[in-house]
This record gives structure tokens, sequence and C-alpha cells, in this order.
């Protein structure tokens, strides 16, 4: 499971629009491409992967947040 690509993947199957434009309404904005992807599931997932500071440098080069 630390696989760049398996990881944005798996967090985009759990993408939400309205919580992307639930951010942009409270002015929340990000040059990095946004999922909505709910806090619940992102603890899940998280905790599925474990800590990895590489594979986390990986991801952020990947502009997701």
């Amino acid at each position: 499971m630390n696989n760049v690509r398996y990881i944005i993947d798996e967090l985009s199957k759990y993408a939400d629009e309205k919580d992307v434009k639930g951010m942009m309404m409270y002015e929340i904005r990000s040059s990095a491409k946004i999922l909505g992807v709910p806090k619940p599931k992102l603890r899940e997932i998280a905790k599925k992967i474990g800590a990895n500071h590489e594979l986390a440098l990986k991801l952020w080069k990947n502009r997701y947040s």
C-alpha cells in the first residue's frame, strides 16, 4: 500500500465534490488538487498506510491536498 498511484486511486474513490465546494465557501483554497475526502475516511486510509515520510514526499510532489 505504499505505491503513490494506488493511494491516489484509493483516495479518489472517496472524493466528494460537495466537500470541495464547502471548502471554497469558507475561502479554503489551495494550489494543490483537492479531492474532498471526508476526514474519517482519510484517517482510516492513513492508519492502513502507516507513517512513511518518503511516501508523503512523493504524494506532496503530485500536488494532492
